[in-house]
């Protein structure tokens, strides 16, 4: 398993757009333009089998079943959530009309004497 770290840099903002650029033009992600072109600075480490291994992760959790499942499940039950609340508001307004229709009908009844 290859164990991987997260580090913030600055960048002088035209080298940014080049690697911008050849990211877009390679198809690929600006993360991974800049790990190809760091990987090849240093041809003397084995870097393939480390990167094979890094994309059949990926592809194991981001394209497996279980994972899009749960976020699909995690998605209809924040609907559900969601929908309850509506339901709760809808009935607490149509109390409210109620309750206000009573008032105005007494209100009307008592202006008639």
């Amino acid at each position: 398993m290859t164990e991987e770290t997260q580090m913030k840099i600055r960048l002088p903002k035209t080298l940014k757009e080049q690697i911008e650029a050849s990211a877009l033009e390679g198809n690929r992600s600006l993360n991974a333009e800049i790990v190809s072109r760091l990987q090849n600075s240093y041809p003397d480490v084995a870097w393939e089998a480390e990167n094979r291994q890094r994309r059949a992760m990926k592809q194991t959790v981001l394209a497996g079943p279980t994972f899009i499942e749960r976020e699909i499940e995690t998605l209809r039950a924040q609907l559900r959530v969601e929908e309850g609340e509506r339901v709760r508001v809808r009935e607490e307004v149509a109390a409210l009309i109620s309750a206000l229709e009573a008032r105005i009908e007494l209100l009307e009844t008592h202006r008639s004497y």
